[in-house]
Parts: structure tokens; C-alpha cells; sequence
């Protein structure tokens, strides 16, 4: 009798390892402190405290780049007044040993606290904003972490203004004071949940609503600077996209989701960046601008997706990051484009689009790659890998003829990848079922790494899963649209929907070669000259400003006026001004064939054709008012 049961014993032993386990962890936990006593001044105060400490150095290390955004920032130069203290708050000396990482030499000492204060007046889905109105963070660009130590789980107190509410994807909960205490399993998590800190009301410029989806809550933070003006409509149409995309993926491992919208029109440049259980979007315009809240609703679609596409599916190498250089991947035509594909499906099938303002957003697309030049210069898969080079470079560079956004391609080849998996399958399996196979098989195992469950993807294996679902091979599929820059053929996979691209070619104009902007002087510049045309061949170059043309002064509305007056092969004069120099430059006129396109129904449709375009699309609205 005064022996346990085996199956107690191994219980309690589970329990004392648990238990055993957890306090170690708690032990272990890397202390982080926010604060922001003067939000006027722009500068947040970090605190990282190590316990334990049994090495000789620590060091910490700013990020040069952040998750999302693949270009090198060095967020370390908004880094200033390091400094280092032991356990008895003695100073402990350091040195910064490259452009991001700061070494110091902990003396024996078994707890090192640095501080440090970082300059934050910048609202985007990268950088971070301090002052008297509100803070917004994104952690890359204010949390330094302990090289080595990224895996250890951290708590971070927040010491917001009076008032101020602090609201993020993390669960938080508020201690005593202002304070707010958050946790995270580790650094990577703990910097991929951007924070807003304001003060929230029903009524003021930072409100939050919520709603729930199959079982999940969802906030919905709206910092908008204009009128209340569509708040409850927006709201309601971010309901019916969750909704969809739940459709298409089933609901993530998360229990509670956040918005943060930042409708700002007086900031530089709109943002959107997607988080583990969070997004991050800022517009350069008012909620209640009906003329663009179709956009809106698109990238808040876009950013919601990627919960699951790249936030938990994600292509090697990204999670865990490097953070220190480049993380190369042929695959963001694949994380970005084919999100961009549900994104504006998702719109479709919620019921907030139609039919034709679906084909007309994909005819706009087809387009944009038809007119550029870029195509011919790298594939889909090298246009992702080379992002880093040309992403948001601040040098004059040739992107415009050499690049072509994966986002815009991987849009579209996402479309006809979902069409020619339906025409192989008889409308039995589609794009759906391809990535919730990747799905399960990537993410939904154990873990490999700290970082989150499951394992990182290669494109082999997005081949070998469209192979899975199809019982067809794809290579030649993916040999021909993916790994070359050949032309696509839209309507052998439109065909499979009924459907078709119509290429509507104009009469031939006047053609000099030549894309302009307005400068802040109001003035013509030339931001393109396109290769191979007649602004090119008599020596027009990127940078001029555009004075006058046959003598009469032109600017950016009157310009394309004026040339569409001249003929083919008519001899116009440029009065340009480059460089303190005043120019006249002859330029004979080409011609280019405008061509309209647009997607269009073909006159008998199949009935597999019908069944296709509806499983598709969704039923349309007007079917769905009939049945009523």
C-alpha cells in the first residue's frame, strides 16, 4: 500500500520536471523596460537586464533590417547615451565593436542592466513614433537583443504617459501605476508585434472596436485624423474578409488577433506590414475618403492573409532571421504575389467586389506587366531574390526597365496557377487546397527551431505539394512561368473559367519614350527614359527637366497634350534644362500601339467552364439575391 501506482509516480515526476522546468525558464527570462518620460522629445528609454550572467562579455545587438521589409536600415544609428551597470549598479565598461553591437564586459558580475535611448519620430510599418500624441512602435528599430541569447523567453514592462492604453498583438496585462507587462517565448516574437500607446475613446483620434470570427476575437484599432465617417462600415467589411480567408486556410493558432490602422494624411508615404498576430497599416488619407476605400479594404485583405502566408508558411530562410545581413529567398513572388492573389480574391468572394471589378483590378495587373520592360530582364524567382538590391534604394538606379515587382507577377501567376490546378482536376481540388496541404505538412509539426512550430519551405516543395493535390507534375508549368522571363499565356489558363483576354489595340500615336514626374517646383522631369526608343537614341536622359517643346512651355498635364498633337516619325524639339545647362534636343517621334485589355466571358461557356468560374469566384451577389 505504500507504493505509488506507476502511472502516478510518472505523473508527479512529469509534474516536478514541469514545475522544475518553468521556474528555470522564469529565471532565465531576459528583463526588457520601455519607457517615454518626455514623448515630446522623440526618445524612447530601453532597459535590458540578464541575470546570471557567467560569461566574461555580453553583447547586444541592433537589427539592421526588420522581418517584412528586406532592406538594410541599420536601425543602430538612431542609437544613442549606451551605457552598462553591474549588480551592485556599477559601471561596467564596453565598446561598440561594428555598426550594430555594443560589447560589454561583465567583471564577474552576475547581472548586467544596459540602457540606452532610441530617436523615434517616424510613423510606417518599419520605423517607430514618439510624441505628445501617441508612441507607435515596431520592435526592430528600438529592441536591441543578446547575441546568442535570441531564444530566451522576455518580459517587457512599458511604462506609458498617464492615461495612455497600450495595445499590440501580445497579451498584456497592467500592473500597478501606468505600467503594462508583456511577455514573449522569445526576441524574434517579442519584435514581431508593433505597438500603439495613446489614449483611447469612443470619440477621440484612436478608437478601438472589436468583433469575433469562428471562435477568435479580433481588435481594431483606428487612428484616423479625419472624421468618424465609416468606421462601422469598415469595420463590418474587415469582418466579412476574415471570414473569407478563414474559408480558404481554416483559423490560425492564435486567440486574439489586432488591427492598427494609422490614417494619416501627412505622413510621407502609406505602409502596410504583416505580423504573427497583429498588422501594422498606415494611409496617406482619411477613413472617410469613399474614393479610396476600396484600397483600403485590399491591403487590410493582403495583410490578414499573411497570417498564414510567410507569418506561419514560410519559405526558407526567413524565421529565425539573421538579423545582422541579408536573408536571401526566391520565394516573396510566392509570400507576397500569391498573398496579393487571395487579397483580392478574398475581396471578391466576400461579396465587396463583383465579377467585373475583379477582372478589371486583373486586367490592370496584366497590364502593368505588358507595359514593362522589366519582364524581360529577371523572372519571377530572381526579382525576388534581388528585392534587397532594389527595394527603396535611395541611389538613381535602372528599376524601372530591369525590375518587375513580384508583387504585380506573383499576383497574377498565383491566378493562373489556382485555374490550371481546377482544369487538371475537373474543379475537384484548387489553389486552396495546395497551401493548406503545405500547411499542415510545414507548419502544423513540431518544431525545428526556437523561433515557432513547424519548418521553413523550399519552392521544391510548393512544386511537390501542387503534385500532391493534382496527381500531375507541374515542372514544366513552373519551368515556363516561374524560372523564365518568356511571355505568359493568359488565356490557355483563363480558358479554363470561361474566360479570355481581350487585347484591344488602338490606332498607332506618337511614341517618344519617356515616363515624367512633377518636382515640388511644379516642373517636368523626366524619371524614365525607356531603352531602345526615340527619346534614348537622341540622348533625352533621366533627370532633365522638360522646359518646353517646340518652343512652347509645357508642364505635366499640357506635355502629353502636346505630343499627342504631333505624328509618327514627326521631328519635336525638347527644350530641357540638365545640369545648369540649357538644351535643345531633336527628337524624331516612333509609334507604340496602344492596347487596352480587358478579361471577358467567351459566348458558350462549358458547363466544367461555368462550374470553375463560380467555385472560383464565389456565387455573384445578384445570383445570391435571386435565391433569396
Amino acid at each position: 500500500m505504500g507504493v505509488f501506482p506507476k502511472r502516478l509516480c510518472r505523473f508527479i515526476l512529469l509534474f516536478v520536471t514541469f514545475l522544475f522546468s518553468s521556474v528555470l525558464a522564469a529565471a532565465d527570462a531576459i528583463h526588457y523596460r520601455l519607457g517615454m518620460p518626455q514623448p515630446s522629445s522623440h526618445f524612447f528609454v530601453v532597459t535590458i537586464i540578464v541575470e546570471r550572467v557567467t560569461v566574461p562579455t555580453l553583447e547586444f545587438q541592433m537589427p539592421a533590417w526588420s522581418p517584412g521589409r528586406y532592406v538594410i536600415y541599420d536601425f543602430a544609428h538612431n542609437v544613442q547615451e549606451f551605457r552598462a551597470q553591474g549588480d551592485q549598479n556599477e559601471p561596467l565598461p564596453f565598446e561598440k565593436i561594428d555598426k550594430q553591437t555594443w560589447r560589454v564586459h561583465a567583471s564577474g558580475s552576475g547581472r548586467v542592466a544596459i540602457e540606452y535611448k532610441v530617436f523615434a519620430n517616424t510613423l510606417s510599418g518599419t520605423f517607430s513614433q514618439l510624441n505628445d500624441q501617441h508612441a507607435n512602435y515596431n520592435g526592430a528599430s528600438v529592441y536591441m537583443y543578446v547575441v546568442g541569447m535570441k531564444d530566451r523567453p522576455i518580459d517587457l514592462d512599458i511604462e506609458a504617459p498617464e492615461g495612455w492604453n497600450v495595445i499590440n498583438g501580445l497579451a498584456s496585462e497592467k500592473a500597478g501605476g501606468n505600467h503594462w507587462i508583456l511577455k514573449a517565448p522569445n526576441y524574434d516574437i517579442l519584435i514581431d508585434c508593433p505597438t500603439e500607446i495613446a489614449p483611447v475613446s469612443d470619440t477621440g483620434p484612436v478608437r478601438v472596436k472589436s468583433f469575433s470570427s469562428v471562435g477568435k476575437s479580433f481588435r481594431v484599432l483606428i487612428h484616423n485624423n479625419g472624421s468618424g465617417k465609416n468606421v462601422d462600415r469598415f469595420v463590418g467589411d474587415l469582418e466579412k474578409i476574415v471570414k473569407t480567408e478563414f474559408e480558404v486556410m481554416g483559423p490560425p493558432d492564435l486567440n486574439q488577433y489586432t488591427f492598427l490602422f494609422h490614417f494619416n494624411p501627412y505622413v510621407l508615404h502609406g505602409d502596410g506590414m504583416e505580423h504573427l498576430n497583429s498588422t501594422q497599416i498606415v494611409i496617406t488619407g482619411n477613413l472617410g475618403d469613399d474614393e479610396n476605400y476600396d484600397n483600403y479594404l485590399w491591403v487590410s485583405a493582403h495583410e490578414f492573409f499573411h497570417s498564414w502566408n510567410v507569418k506561419r508558411l514560410r519559405p526558407m530562410p526567413l524565421g529565425p532571421w539573421d538579423y545582422q545581413k541579408e536573408n536571401y529567398t526566391p520565394s516573396l513572388w510566392i509570400s507576397e504575389g500569391i498573398t496579393s492573389y487571395y487579397a483580392s480574391l478574398s475581396l471578391r468572394r466576400a461579396g465587396l467586389w463583383d465579377d467585373q471589378k475583379y477582372f478589371r483590378h486583373m486586367a490592370g495587373l496584366i497590364e502593368t506587366v505588358q507595359n514593362s520592360s522589366g519582364r524581360f530582364e529577371r523572372n519571377v524567382e530572381q526579382a525576388s531574390f534581388d528585392t534587397w538590391f532594389w527595394h527603396e534604394t535611395p541611389d538613381a538606379t535602372n528599376w524601372q526597365n530591369t525590375f518587375l515587382s513580384y508583387y504585380t507577377q506573383g499576383e497574377i501567376l498565383g491566378a493562373l496557377l489556382d485555374l490550371e490546378v481546377r482544369q487538371r482536376t475537373a474543379n475537384a481540388k484548387t489553389l486552396d487546397d495546395v497551401f493548406r496541404t503545405l500547411y499542415k505538412k510545414f507548419y502544423e509539426t513540431p518544431a525545428t527551431t526556437y523561433y515557432l512550430q513547424g519548418r521553413a519551405f523550399r519552392e521544391e516543395d510548393f512544386l511537390e505539394a501542387l503534385k500532391t493535390v493534382s496527381s500531375t507534375d507541374f515542372a514544366d508549368f513552373w519551368k515556363r512561368n516561374m524560372a523564365t522571363t518568356a511571355e505568359l499565356d493568359y488565356n490557355r489558363y483563363l480558358k479554363a473559367a470561361g474566360l479570355y483576354l481581350d487585347a484591344k489595340r488602338a490606332q498607332p500615336v506618337p511614341y517618344a519614350g519617356i515616363s515624367t514626374r512633377e518636382n515640388p517646383d511644379h516642373l517636368v522631369v523626366i524619371d524614365n527614359v525607356i531603352p531602345d526608343t526615340p527619346a534614348a537614341h537622341e540622348g533625352l536622359s533621366v533627370g532633365d527637366i522638360i522646359l518646353a517643346v517646340e518652343g512652347e512651355r509645357v508642364n505635366s498635364k499640357t506635355l502629353g497634350e502636346s505630343l499627342k498633337e504631333k505624328k509618327p516619325g514627326e521631328k519635336v524639339k525638347f527644350t530641357v534644362y540638365r545640369e545648369n545647362r540649357l538644351l535643345n534636343v531633336d527628337v524624331v517621334l516612333g509609334s507604340r500601339e496602344e492596347v487596352a485589355y480587358s478579361i471577358k466571358e467567351l459566348e458558350n461557356p462549358t458547363e466544367l467552364q461555368k462550374q470553375v468560374r463560380v467555385g472560383w469566384l464565389g456565387r455573384p451577389p445578384e445570383s445570391k439575391e435571386k435565391k433569396r
